[in-house]
């Protein structure tokens, strides 16, 4: 490579770099956290294994309360119902699906990084897996627990901020592939111009 052509490549390095919009820089770096966040809890669960019975049932009224407090709290019968779904659901994760359910969040967590460095270098096969990753996240709560244990908030709580992501990085990623399709290109230019330049000057 020549010195102009190395400094053309470096350039074009640059604003490849710098095009990237900052939607899509705060859409990366949000997901990241977060898919770093689950699969380091998933990690500390396996290593620590299930709690004993005991342990459970403390961890359980610490968070949720017993449900003598919870209904001298005044809450709804129907409020009550959803927090004891949710004891429930707890409960069944840790004495019957432990290890299905931190290692499949592993894998699914690799899945969503891998979707966020492709789409950090701007390929649309990141956001297609994004989209895999979204799902699986959301089919995770049918394969690690019965749907009868399954509270419809869990499943919107997963839902809505899925199709909002989703639906940013469409957004963020449209402007950013062509972007890079359009420096591959003048890259592609710059490359067929310089084969030329040689030819002729070895004539």
């Amino acid at each position: 490579m020549t010195e102009g052509n190395f400094i053309i490549s470096k350039r074009i390095n640059l604003f490849q770099l710098k095009s990237r919009s900052r939607l899509l820089n705060i859409l990366l770096f949000l997901s990241t956290i977060y898919i770093f966040s689950m699969m380091g809890t998933a990690i500390q669960k396996l290593n620590a294994g299930p709690l004993t019975e005991t342990q459970l049932q403390q961890e359980i009224e610490m968070a949720y309360g017993s449900s003598e407090i919870l209904e001298s709290k005044g809450l709804t019968p129907e409020t009550i119902q959803a927090i004891q779904l949710i004891k429930d659901n707890v409960t069944y994760i840790n004495n019957h699906s432990f290890n299905l359910t931190h290692n499949l969040m592993i894998i699914i967590s690799l899945i969503g990084f891998t979707s966020i460095l492709l789409m950090f270098t701007k390929r649309m096969a990141g956001f297609y897996l994004y989209i895999v990753y979204s799902i699986a996240s959301l089919s995770s709560l049918f394969i690690i627990t019965p749907k009868e244990l399954i509270l419809f908030t869990s499943v919107l709580l997963i839902t809505v901020p899925s199709v909002i992501f989703v639906f940013l990085y469409k957004i963020g990623m449209r402007s950013a592939v062509e972007e890079r399709e359009m420096i591959l290109s003048f890259s592609e230019k710059v490359n067929l111009l310089n084969k030329k330049s040689k030819s002729l000057l070895s004539h």
